[in-house]
């Protein structure tokens, strides 16, 4: 008895979060939610393309490396790098940190 209860309260926990994003969600001009939605493609992409060449070979591409160095500035350099050879999973952690709008609590996202 006491479980049906707590599942119940949790389905209607989740269903008034929900409400409150899409009212939220709502609120978020269509212009800017497009921008986003094009950056975040964008940088996902990118860290794909970086993936699928640093999982196939021992020594990063100058093509990578300068588009790394100019597209995240700092990334190589970094303790996190792993030593000028990236792991994706650091450099989206990176990226979601250091280019605005795209990590958590990010401010394109926010009503103006």
């Amino acid at each position: 008895m006491a479980r049906r209860n707590l599942d119940g309260a949790v389905a209607h926990f989740r269903g008034d979060a929900d409400q409150e994003a899409l009212r939220e969600a709502l609120l978020i001009p269509w212009s800017r939610l497009h921008q986003s939605a094009e950056a975040y493609v964008e940088w996902h992409t990118f860290v794909l393309w970086v993936r699928a060449i640093t999982e196939t070979t021992e020594d990063i591409p100058e093509n990578i490396r300068s588009a790394l160095d100019h597209r995240c500035p700092g990334f190589l350099d970094s303790d996190r790098s792993n030593r000028g050879h990236p792991d994706w999973h650091v450099l989206e952690e990176w990226i979601a940190v250091h280019k605005s709008g795209l990590g958590s609590g990010s401010s394109c996202m926010r009503k103006e």
